[in-house]
């Protein structure tokens, strides 16, 4: 009787795990589809970055800032615009290393190092990404993981005009550090009792900012970055299978184990 329930509670278990992964997978499969299907490609000039772009030209020989200003109607720095006296810069929680190619190689370059009090607005860039956290808005490299954009300058040194990559993870473990800004919190403040569909764009800026070029490209009938896509196979839908394999081989190990007399 106890081998029974023992057999049983492992099946179900296992079964359970399975119609979870199955969710997520289904869900992953219907959300990309439904974006794949909401798409169409723009009709651009071969000279037009956004062309130039989606024919995987390299990106150092392509005008970014021009591709990024085609996609925004407006700057980033709407939302923000009557904060432009608070305070300017951000402490990194992480550090953020940039890297330049080089006969089609990462080389590294510039390293900002956990702690570094950066600027979170470039005067160099007024329009698009000059906006505030100018440095979390990247453009989606062709590699997988990798990301392009304009470093962030160091508090009281001159900015670098280049555009470097940079992988993703290292610009989402900063991106926590915008909420501590002066910047967010009195834009926020300012918004919360007035406009609370502001309020809430607002709150969700650190969230938005890392896809808001990806989104835009979208939009604008560039193309669609894989990171838009849902991952139908992430870590945590085979470790969900895994485990259900385990406790399946679990429960077959027991039902035909010999008991010893």
């Amino acid at each position: 009787m106890k081998k029974k329930m023992i057999i049983g509670a492992l099946s179900v278990l296992a079964i359970l795990l399975f119609a979870f992964a199955g969710i997520r997978i289904a869900d992953s499969v219907s959300h990309n589809n439904r974006l794949k299907s909401t798409f169409s490609y723009g009709v651009f000039a071969e000279t037009d970055a956004r062309a130039q772009y989606r024919s995987r030209k390299p990106l150092e020989e392509i005008d970014l800032l021009n591709l990024a200003k085609s996609v925004f109607p407006a700057p980033v720095s709407d939302l923000t615009t009557p904060f432009w006296g608070a305070e300017d810069t951000l402490v990194l929680l992480s550090d953020i290393q940039y890297y330049r190619k080089e006969n089609g190689n990462y080389v590294k370059d510039i390293l900002l190092q956990k702690g570094k009090r950066v600027e979170i607005k470039s005067y160099e860039l007024s329009y698009v990404l000059g906006g505030p956290g100018y440095g979390f808005y990247s453009l989606p490299a062709y590699d997988a993981g990798w990301r392009i954009v304009k470093p962030f300058t160091v508090s009281g040194e001159g900015e670098d005009s280049r555009f470097l990559y940079v992988r993703f993870s290292d610009l989402r473990k900063n991106i926590e550090a915008v909420k501590d800004t002066s910047y967010y919190k009195e834009a926020l403040a300012y918004y919360k009792d007035g406009n609370t569909a502001m309020a809430e764009s607002i709150q969700k800026l650190p969230e938005t900012m890392l896809l808001e070029l990806d989104q835009r490209m979208f939009d604008n009938h560039v193309d669609i970055s894989p990171y838009l896509l849902k991952n139908t196979w992430d870590a945590f839908t085979i470790l969900l299978l895994g485990v259900g394999i385990v406790l399946c081989g679990a429960a077959v190990f027991i039902a035909f184990r010999k008991e010893k007399k």
